[in-house]
């Protein structure tokens, strides 16, 4: 039906049109709800509904419209986002293989050189108990 319409004619088939038509007014009556919450709001403390909500509506109203859509920038940020888990892919495989090294280094130190060359605890002293003379 889409790729008939077009190829009819450029503007769009009439039920083209009809979509994007019914599609412009939900999101009007989207923006006309939240604006009308503002008021309610805005009414309750006796307050202007635009200087208090004004912004919080025209936001909410470009998000709708979907005005702040920028590809080019999506892509870059999904680009971004995919080359920094690989990043931490690679450093992740990186510390495991230098950890594994390392597990490998000490068994071979531990078979060639033997128990009396690792190293020896710390004693620790037992604390000296003063001697005390019994009284009398």
């Amino acid at each position: 039906m889409f790729s008939r319409g077009l190829a009819l004619n450029p503007a769009g088939s009439v039920e083209d049109r009809v979509m994007r038509e019914m599609v412009f007014r939900e999101r009007q009556e989207r923006v006309a709800h939240l604006d009308a919450i503002g008021k309610m709001v805005a009414k309750v403390f006796n307050m202007d509904s635009d200087k208090l909500f004004g912004h919080v509506v025209s936001e909410y109203a470009q998000e709708v419209f979907q005005e702040t859509y920028d590809a080019d920038l999506l892509r870059r940020k999904v680009n971004a986002l995919r080359t920094a888990q690989r990043r931490v892919a690679r450093r992740k495989s990186e510390d495991l293989r230098q950890l594994d090294r390392l597990e490998r280094m000490g068994m071979f130190y531990d078979k060639t050189l033997g128990p009396d060359l690792q190293p020896v605890p710390e004693k620790t002293k037992a604390p000296k108990v003063p001697n005390r003379k019994p009284s009398r």
